[in-house]
C-alpha cells in the first residue's frame, strides 16, 4: 500500500537513522540478531515469538535440533496452549500468543489500540506509551529487557 514505506527505501533509512540518533530503536538490535522467516504463512505469531524469546535469552530447556545450541524454534513451542497443528490450519490470536509466552517465563501486558471483543484494556493512549516505552528505553538491567509484538486482522 502506498501509505507503508518500504525499510531500505530513501526514506525508509532516513527514518531509521532518525529513530537511531534520537534513541527510538533500543529493542531493533536484539530482536535483529534473532531474525528467522516463518516457516508457514500461519506462523507469524509463533515465529515472531520465537524471535522475542530469543532476543530476551530465554533458555528452552533443551539443545535445538541435537546441537549444543539452546535457542528457541517454532517445533519447540507445540503443545503450549495450542498444537502447532490447529495454528497450521487457523493461526492464532494475540490472546494465545501471551499464554504461549507466559508459558516460557514471559512477563505479558496485553494492551488493545482499538476496542474489539477482548477482555485486556483498550485504550489507544496507552498503546502509544507502551510504544515509546519499549523502543525509547534502554533497561538499566538488560536481563529485564522488554519487546512489544503488535497483532492485526487481516479483515481490518
Amino acid at each position: 500500500p502506498p501509505e507503508c514505506i518500504v525499510f531500505s527505501s530513501p526514506e525508509g533509512r532516513a527514518r531509521f537513522e532518525c529513530a537511531l540518533r534520537n534513541g527510538g530503536c533500543e529493542a531493533y538490535f536484539h530482536l535483529a540478531e534473532q531474525f528467522t522467516t516463518q516457516p508457514n504463512p500461519a506462523f507469524c505469531g509463533v515465529s515472531s515469538l520465537v524471535v522475542v524469546l530469543n532476543a530476551l535469552s530465554m533458555d528452552p530447556g533443551k539443545a535445538w535440533n541435537g546441537s549444543i545450541w539452546r535457542w528457541y524454534h517454532e517445533d519447540m513451542l507445540d503443545g503450549v496452549c495450542r498444537d502447532l497443528e490447529y495454528i497450521r490450519k487457523h493461526g492464532m490470536t494475540i490472546a494465545e500468543f501471551a499464554c504461549i509466552a507466559r508459558c516460557h517465563g514471559c512477563e505479558v501486558s496485553l494492551t488493545y489500540a482499538t476496542p474489539l471483543e477482548c477482555s485486556g484494556p483498550t485504550n489507544y493512549d496507552a498503546f502509544k506509551a507502551a510504544v515509546i516505552s519499549v523502543c525509547c528505553r534502554r533497561p538499566e538491567n538488560e536481563l529485564r529487557r522488554q519487546f512489544l509484538v503488535c497483532s492485526y486482522r487481516f479483515e481490518s
